[in-house]
């Protein structure tokens, strides 16, 4: 099962439960939930994955060297 975490930007964000009624719950920089969680379908501006990505986004330099044997 994957993992998301809470985005760290903005801080703190109260939002509406989606399974509850009228119930709200603040969402804390770095929680973690289940990527399946109704919150985080519910609100997935909110969150950000815990894997890092494999490749550059087009723009973006990565600073890396190759290996040497």
């Amino acid at each position: 099962m994957a993992t998301v975490r809470v985005r760290a930007e903005g801080g703190p964000v109260s939002v509406e439960h989606p399974e509850a009624n009228n119930a709200r719950i603040t969402l804390k920089p770095g929680q973690a939930y289940a990527h399946d969680d109704p919150i985080v379908v519910a609100y997935p501006w909110a969150f950000e994955s815990d894997i890092e990505e494999a490749s550059s986004t087009p723009g973006e330099r990565r600073n890396v060297r190759a290996r040497t044997a």
